[in-house]
């Protein structure tokens, strides 16, 4: 039995297998809706629907949903359906595929971060837009990882991997990786993205949400966009963000301003601020009406920062983001 889904406003159609979740059915048939864990813990694939019955199964995702709202990636439809979700164009020529990769680089930054490049084969013509993350496969598993580089260059990827304590695929990057290992990925995924805008901008991210935020920068500093934006990157101490490319940016690019952010770290410099990241943009900037804004790291910032934001102006179809979420 299948399904008919017609989507609002688009109008773009797509038919939904037994056993389907709408989300699935519609990437199968590269339909791009908004989304990004696809296992129900993030919340980003919220849909409405505007006719039609769903069978909505239970989800973990930190959410509100109205009665008629479902996650798209939780979701099986019982008849044929309507639903109001934004189809998101500017995906439809990013094909996803299964790509083998040999490791080119490890390079240990911290104790708790490394960036791999990976050489992609010189036939694999992998594209992706900058902010999209992909699968790393080994051994049966996979871990879903954001790239850092903001498009392919003499076919290498980066990623910017932290150390999660006890877990099995980080163990084995961290320790057992090694020059010229083959593995393969699945990709791009997500739907995060900078869209086409002349707004002004706020990045804000923790940890290594940091890697999607440089992909999404370097890509606007190549088209020369004169876009304000603000980056917001927050950790515990100094230590903690590991790279400088955010105070390069800031002094070389006038469009281009950044704040350090630690919970923890009491010996401030110029450029640098206590507290949360999103707690920071509100310091310095009161009303978000005008703006976009772009978060990835951990969940709880991502929903704190989005709650707190519409609250000061923003419109909700104006924050996008990615969550760093536990692996099952």
């Amino acid at each position: 039995m299948a399904y008919n889904v017609r989507l609002s406003p688009s109008k773009i159609e797509f038919s939904v297998q037994d056993g389907q979740t709408i989300l699935d059915a519609a990437l199968a048939e590269n339909i791009t809706l908004e989304y990004s864990c696809s296992s129900g813990q993030c919340g980003e694939c919220i849909a409405t629907v505007q006719s039609g019955n769903v069978d909505k199964k239970v989800h973990t995702a930190d959410v509100e949903l109205k009665e008629d709202q479902i996650l798209t990636c939780m979701s099986y439809p019982t008849s044929d359906l309507v639903l109001q979700a934004e189809y998101i164009k500017e995906l439809q020529h990013i094909k996803r595929k299964t790509i083998p990769a040999k490791v080119d680089e490890i390079k240990h930054i911290s104790d708790d971060v490394l960036i791999l490049k990976f050489r992609l084969p010189p036939t694999a013509n992998f594209e992706y837009l900058s902010g999209q993350f992909i699968d790393l496969m080994w051994n049966g598993q996979k871990r879903s990882y954001s790239l850092a580089s903001n498009k392919v260059i003499n076919n290498t990827l980066e990623l910017h991997i932290k150390k999660v304590e006890k877990g099995v695929f980080s163990e084995f990057l961290f320790s057992d990786l090694k020059e010229n290992q083959l593995l393969r990925f699945y990709g791009p995924l997500g739907t995060f993205f900078v869209r086409d805008s002349k707004q002004p901008i706020i990045f804000l991210c923790t940890g290594s949400g940091f890697a999607p935020v440089k992909s999404m920068v370097e890509q606007l500093i190549g088209s020369k966009s004169e876009r304000q934006i603000y980056i917001y990157w927050g950790g515990r101490y100094r230590k903690d963000l590991y790279s400088h490319l955010p105070k390069h940016w800031a002094k070389e690019y006038g469009n281009i301003n950044f704040t350090s952010v630690y919970s923890k770290e009491t010996d401030l410099i110029h450029g640098e601020a206590n507290g949360y990241c999103q707690h920071e943009v509100l310091k310095q900037h009161q009303n978000l009406n005008g703006y976009e804004v772009y978060a990835c790291g951990s969940d709880a910032m991502i929903h704190d920062a989005k709650n707190l934001f519409i609250k000061n102006g923003l419109q909700d179809d104006k924050f996008h983001s990615d969550s760093f979420l536990p692996s099952n």
